[in-house]
Parts: C-alpha cells; sequence; structure tokens
C-alpha cells in the first residue's frame, strides 16, 4: 500500500502542482465554480510558505523510495532496485511482521488482491518460495441463495524449502520488532532444523528506515483530513499502523510494563498544521 502512495507520489512536478492547488482551494481562496467564499483567506505567500515547508521535509525521501510512472513501467514494481542488502532484510522484516506467520514448516506472508503484483514481484525478485491463493469458504446460507463457489479473498508467499527459508532468515535476522516471529520461530523449532541464531534487533530510526515501509505495506494506510474551528485551521496527514496483536509499536514499553501490554494500535502524525 505504501508502495501506491510512492507510485503515486513519483511524479514530483505534478504532485506539487497538485498539492499547491489543493491547500489553495482548502484555504478558501477558490471554490468550485470559481466564485469566492465568503470569510477571510489567508495570504497566499501563507499558502506558499506551508507548501514549500511540505515539499521540503519530504522531498529527499520521495526520490530515494519512490518509482518514476510511466507508460512503460506501470504495473512494474522496481523499487527493490534501489535498496541495499541491507535495507531490502529490513523491508521484508516488516512485511513479515505485519502479514506474516510461521508454521510447523513454512514461512508465509499474507498479501490482500490489491497487492498480487507486490507478491509476485517479491516471489520474482528473491527466488524463493512460491505463490498460493487464498479462499473464503461460502457461509451456510450461501448455498440456498444459489452461492455455492468459495470466495478469493488474498493471496500467499509460502517459502517452504530449506534452503530458501535460510536465505529469507539472513535477510531479516536482526531486524525483528516484536516478538512473536521469535516465539514462532523457536515453538517450531527452526532454530534447530535451520541452525540460524536469531540476532537481537538492531537500533535504527525507525522513521526512516524501510521496516516501516514494509509493516505499513501489510498493515497501514494513509488519510488526509482538514479541520477548521473558529479562525483556525489544521491540514493534516496522518498514518496508521494497526495490528491486534501488535507488541512494539512503541518503545520501549513504559516503566512496570511489558512490550505485549502496549496498545494495540498507534497513530502516527506525520505532518499536522
Amino acid at each position: 500500500m505504501l508502495m501506491l502512495l510512492m507510485m503515486i507520489l513519483t511524479n514530483n512536478k505534478v504532485f506539487m502542482e497538485t498539492l499547491y492547488y489543493y491547500l489553495m482551494f482548502n484555504f478558501q481562496l477558490m471554490s468550485p465554480f470559481g466564485v469566492p467564499v465568503p470569510g477571510p483567506a489567508p495570504e497566499t505567500k501563507d499558502i506558499k510558505n506551508l507548501y514549500e515547508s511540505i515539499m521540503n521535509n519530504y522531498i529527499n525521501i520521495l526520490n530515494k523510495y519512490t518509482i518514476n510512472i510511466n507508460k512503460d513501467n506501470i504495473n512494474k514494481l522496481k523499487f527493490l532496485d534501489n535498496y541495499t542488502e541491507e535495507e531490502k532484510g529490513y523491508y521484508l522484516s516488516g512485511l513479515f511482521e505485519g502479514d506474516g506467520n510461521i508454521y510447523t514448516r513454512c514461512f508465509s506472508i499474507t498479501f490482500s488482491l490489491e497487492d498480487v503484483l507486490l507478491a509476485n514481484y517479491l516471489c520474482t525478485y528473491f527466488k524463493i518460495g512460491h505463490i498460493t491463493a487464498k479462499y473464503n469458504s461460502p457461509p451456510a446460507s450461501a448455498p440456498r441463495a444459489g452461492r455455492t463457489n468459495k470466495e478469493l479473498t488474498a493471496v500467499k508467499w509460502n517459502i517452504m524449502k530449506k534452503k530458501e527459508q535460510e536465505v529469507f532468515m539472513n535477510y531479516i535476522n536482526g531486524k525483528l520488532l516484536t516478538y512473536k516471529r521469535y516465539d514462532q520461530y523457536f515453538k517450531y523449532n527452526f532454530n534447530n532444523r535451520l541452525n540460524i541464531k536469531l540476532l537481537k534487533p538492531k537500533e535504527f530510526d525507525l522513521t526512516l528506515n524501510p521496516w516501516l515501509t514494509g509493516f505499513n505495506d501489510a498493515d497501514g494506510y494513509f488519510y488526509t483530513g482538514f479541520q477548521k474551528h473558529k479562525n483556525s485551521q489544521w491540514l493534516k496527514f496522518h498514518l496508521e499502523l494497526s495490528q491486534k496483536d501488535s507488541y512494539i509499536l512503541v518503545r520501549p514499553a513504559p516503566a512496570g510494563r511489558t512490550p505485549k501490554e502496549m496498545l494495540l494500535k498507534n497513530i502516527l502524525n506525520l505532518v499536522v498544521f
């Protein structure tokens, strides 16, 4: 999902022009019908300053982690080409902790139908595992309603071969931030089967690390809001991450509490004006 947003934002010229006019519109400098909206409006220079502030804060990140859109590479993901090997590991780790699982003999990551291209891209790029379909069985009332077919709901990237699991673990080892994958790894005896000792996570800036990209691709979404209160106005950009089994979206845990007692939902306010 984050990569889709980045694809939209990649063409910086179009994005900047769109953002500028969006800000102008929402600050009542124009209306859909070209008629000025009653009420005081801020100076044009204030809109430009707000616009420049947003772009100055994020242009460097966008340039590094975006994909140029043109007719030749639409639907062709290539973002991993811009990552170092370590960054690829952080991305996979975040994705794995968001929508991954470890079973008796399998590592698996589930993707929504909107992310089928991403699943296929990762499977092909790393040359490990295979993609399978995930279906929901029809409810008991379905036959009476004439619906008997199973519904395709998601796809799964399954990694079952020992050598491929070793490749995958070498990418993500030392980059896991939650406890659940550690627990599963030992529960299903992969510490002996693969003979790979799990390392403690390194310290890094979460907000500027591909781990957050992968985790958000699994369990995050963006939304914007424009609020007014009397003479004040706010333009907000939100990135919301949620996970029912989230152990540490905020680190470290408060004194006297374990990570498992942390809130199950955390909202990151990227920009608030």
